[in-house]
């Protein structure tokens, strides 16, 4: 098993939704809890994806990792010095801004139109003073070639507003390797654009953690990509981790109920293959002041009793790593999804795409 790289133990974000100062004087001011608790591990040159529906914490999370937000609680241990992210400021946040780089979603926001490619891309080496300035052209034009935008030189002198989104984003890619940082958060890179483009993209995460052992945490709602392109998954649900492992057994062997529901619910290449479409009750509830006991009760038909209880990260038995949060899975529990029959009566049911 490779080393760990980062190790993030009971981190939560919360962001206050009631801003009136009577309010927080008086102590009433809401909390919504984007991330509420997460346990997971990032090993040195891997793929980890994360996975979830719009507004499940995962965006929150890679922020988080970056210190590109504040945290709420818990803590986030980074590279072999172990240093503790969230309580990094001035030259220490600085430095960590060299080891660690954020890759957004939308290259039409990301990227500043007044800058040349040349400039924008080797803006970071004027910042940190890695590169001596003679050697910015060719420590910038690798980076672009890296990143899939050959020749180099027909895109140091040209504007953003030129190229084609997947040249923007392969732009972003670029400026964010101009570092050679250690671990990269991808925040649903490809979303935006064509099919054909996104195979490309992929290709050069890829090629990036097989060279130069950098580590990704890719973020992105589609499965399908997640499983071409990650070692492991981890699957979010209202700012908590519902499963979390090797991606083959994660993506076909489900375990959680969630987790289920979202694997049913990807395409399949061939339209006359019949599947079994799991569906959710009812639907997503307020996260105000966190959520009592299982994040997924209100909506899992095997509801029991023991779901009053948060649910802890139960280790499956296999060849693999997979671990679950779900009661259905506890030693402790004598119940089993075979042992307790669906329930949907009058709940309205929602399909999850």
């Amino acid at each position: 098993m490779a080393e760990t790289l980062m190790e993030v133990r009971g981190l939560k974000k919360h962001y206050p939704v009631d801003t009136g100062l009577l309010k927080k004087l008086r102590g009433e001011q809401r909390r919504v809890h984007a991330v509420d608790g997460v346990d997971f591990d990032i090993r040195k040159g891997e793929i980890l994806g994360l996975a979830g529906e719009s507004g499940c914490g995962k965006t929150t999370t890679g922020k988080c990792l970056t210190h590109l937000v504040e945290v709420t609680d818990g803590t986030m241990t980074f590279g072999d010095d172990r240093i503790d992210i969230a309580g990094l400021s001035g030259p220490e946040l600085k430095a960590y801004r060299r080891r660690a780089q954020i890759i957004f979603q939308d290259p039409f926001e990301s990227i500043n139109d007044r800058f040349t490619i040349r400039k924008w891309v080797g803006e970071p080496l004027k910042i940190h003073g890695i590169v001596p300035e003679e050697g910015f052209e060719a420590k910038i034009s690798n980076c672009l070639e890296q990143s899939g935008l050959t020749p180099a030189a027909e895109y140091l002198d040209r504007f953003p507003h030129e190229l084609s989104g997947g040249q923007r984003q392969r732009i972003a890619i670029a400026r964010a390797l101009v570092l050679d940082p250690e671990f990269i958060v991808a925040d649903e890179p490809t979303s935006m654009l064509d099919v054909s483009v996104r195979a490309g993209l992929l290709r050069v995460f890829k090629k990036l953690v097989e060279e130069q052992g950098v580590t990704v945490l890719y973020i992105s709602h589609d499965l399908s990509l997640l499983r071409y392109v990650c070692d492991r998954i981890g699957i979010m649900y209202q700012g908590e981790l519902a499963e979390i492992g090797d991606s083959d057994a994660v993506l076909q062997d489900p375990k959680h109920p969630y987790t289920q529901a979202l694997v049913s619910a990807v395409p399949r290449s061939d339209p006359l293959t019949k599947r079994e479409r799991v569906r959710i009750p009812s639907e997503v509830v307020d996260r105000y002041g966190g959520i009592e006991g299982c994040s997924f009760k209100d909506r899992c038909p095997y509801r029991f009793e023991r779901c009053e209880e948060k649910p802890r990260l139960v280790a499956m038995d296999g060849p693999v790593e997979q671990r679950v949060a779900c009661h259905l899975y506890d030693d402790a529990v004598e119940e089993t999804m075979d042992d307790i029959e669906p329930d949907f009566e009058e709940k309205k049911t929602f399909d999850i795409v």
